[in-house]
């Protein structure tokens, strides 16, 4: 089986945070959910606590383009596309792309329903995973 497309979408809002709408299409269904910056960050560290070397060799964390850099359309552009190469190439990886921090963070958080309506069910952020996130290993402590 195929690994899914991953298509990035970056909503601007005034203010706030980009949230980023990742959409999955495998050919035997379609989703989408939302994240922020941060939480692409705290995926990636995840991974690269657990394997290391090998993560960086698929690939590498996007630099944040910023409003200094570029306009801000264009540095929003740039962050959008980083992310969508950034997942599409986890995914592509077969040991980094079943780990189960990518699929958490993958997981759907709006389904598209039968009449086209969205249904939104929380799912849980890195922070409430057990195991070795940068979340829950401290080494300060």
């Amino acid at each position: 089986m195929a690994p899914p497309r991953v298509n990035v979408t970056a909503k601007v809002k005034f203010n706030r945070s980009t949230r980023y709408k990742i959409e999955l299409e495998d050919g035997a269904s379609y989703g989408r959910c939302v994240k922020k910056w941060e939480e692409f960050e705290q995926l990636y560290d995840a991974l690269e606590m657990r394997f290391g070397e090998e993560l960086r060799d698929a690939a590498h964390f996007p630099r944040y383009a910023t409003r200094k850099d570029n306009s801000k359309s264009e540095a929003v552009e740039q962050n959008r596309d980083g992310l969508e190469r950034l997942l599409n190439k986890l995914v592509q990886v077969p040991k980094i792309g079943r780990d189960t921090d990518l699929v958490a963070f993958l997981q759907l958080t709006q389904e598209v329903g039968s009449a086209g309506e969205e249904e939104a069910s929380a799912q849980p952020g890195l922070e409430s995973r057990p195991g070795p996130t940068p979340l829950t290993v401290r080494p300060w402590e």
